[in-house]
């Protein structure tokens, strides 16, 4: 008990030491990440998070299409002739799409056909849904009219956009913050979390000690429980003993009496004497062991009183310290979702990277092949070349031996 009190003393000062600076440091922190009273003032600011507003209406308004298709009479008014024709034909395209993606290829198709459909009807609605999206930006009527039933939304739908409008608050709240505010943020974080681990080390020593000093109550109230128990066991053989000693006086009293007819008066009033004194005795000797047995008692309630109140106050403080904890931990759970979020887009942004990265690839090698094939064209035309000039030398050099011979000939003759 001494131990678990010179910690709380010890904790107690230690908090008052540095609690000033602390709270100072808090205060400066909280205020400096409030972003409710700032505006962002740079038109590039404003301009991204209309961009990501816009978006979130306009996932709103895609999520809802399917219901808004299959109730169309019910937005016939808002959403005006034109409007509703192309949402028809939408959901004729959806259709097609559909039907063509689940029916069974049939067995003599071209898989190149069937894919080059499948791709055509994807690129036609995905142009359709452009279309509808920018005839909604025209009437906004219709926008009002369509997002009053957000709650018809499909769950992955609202989930989705849900992690897009998240995605706008962390935007907004980085856009709002400044570098210093966010080192701020950091350094308050960690200080967080490293006083979380002090009370950890602290309510683990304080457990320890709690257990400690419990055990020791536990076996100081057993001690006097038997000391109790054996003070009992001693009244009940006196009372046992003074019942014996009284039933053998009465016997001795009434031999006496028979015995001795002539003095029973003197010697009766003589027994009753010490039959009075023995009882007077008992009694003493009763009252005297019930008063240490209300002391003890008093003591065990006092003892049981100071157990129960240190369990109590055990309670409040771990009570405390459960209050922060959760809402550590509820800091924790948010920042861990804003990063899962920031994950998912790294993630998309990565594979559209590889898929520029390969098609760059792609056309190095197609650009290397053609390069290649011109060099071996090349080689191929100079050997042509060549082999071309050394027929035409050689049959130049055959035609002038021919005529040679003739020349010969001739002056033979004269």
């Amino acid at each position: 008990m001494a131990a678990v009190e010179g910690t709380r003393v010890k904790s107690a000062k230690s908090g008052s030491d540095s609690g000033g600076g602390k709270t100072q440091f808090q205060l400066e922190t909280q205020r400096m990440l409030d972003t409710s009273k700032k505006k962002l003032t740079l038109i590039e600011q404003q301009r991204i998070m209309a961009v990501m507003e816009d978006s979130c209406s306009r996932l709103e308004l895609a999520g809802l299409l399917r219901f808004v298709i299959d109730n169309l009479e019910r937005f016939n008014v808002a959403l005006g002739q034109d409007l509703c024709d192309q949402i028809q034909r939408h959901a004729a395209l959806t259709e097609d799409f559909l039907h063509n993606l689940h029916s069974e290829p049939e067995p003599n198709a071209d898989p190149d056909d069937l894919q080059k459909r499948s791709d055509l009807l994807q690129l036609q609605l995905h142009h359709s849904t452009k279309t509808i999206l920018r005839m909604f930006a025209a009437n906004p009527a219709a926008v009002k009219a369509v997002r009053a039933e957000v709650a018809q939304m499909p769950h992955e739908t609202q989930v989705f956009v849900g992690y897009v409008r998240e995605c706008k608050a962390l935007l907004l709240q980085r856009l709002l913050a400044t570098p210093f505010e966010e080192k701020q943020r950091n350094d308050y974080l960690t200080e967080v979390t490293d006083r979380y681990r002090k009370n950890e080390v602290v309510i683990e020593k304080l457990t320890a000690e709690l257990a400690e000093a419990t055990r020791d109550k536990e076996e100081e109230v057993a001690k006097r429980n038997e000391v109790i128990r054996k003070l009992k066991m001693d009244i009940h053989h006196i009372e046992k003993s003074a019942e014996d000693h009284i039933n053998r006086t009465k016997i001795d009293s009434e031999k006496q009496q028979q015995a001795d007819e002539k003095n029973r008066d003197t010697k009766r009033d003589k027994l009753q004497l010490e039959l009075n004194q023995l009882k007077q005795q008992l009694v003493n000797i009763t009252t005297e062991h019930r008063k240490n047995e209300q002391t003890l008692r008093v003591k065990k309630f006092q003892t049981e009183t100071e157990v129960e109140a240190w369990i109590q106050q055990y309670d409040r403080d771990m009570g405390e310290k459960q209050d922060e904890y959760e809402e550590i931990d509820a800091q924790y759970t948010q920042e861990k979702q804003e990063l899962n979020v920031l994950e998912e887009k790294f993630k998309t942004l990565e594979e559209e990277y590889n898929k520029i990265m390969e098609e760059r690839r792609l056309n190095k090698e197609k650009k290397e092949e053609q390069e290649k094939n011109v060099r071996a064209a090349t080689k191929a035309a100079l050997a042509i070349q060549r082999y071309w000039r050394a027929y035409k030398v050689k049959k130049a050099t055959k035609k002038k031996g021919k005529k040679g011979k003739k020349s010969g000939g001739k002056s033979g003759k004269k």
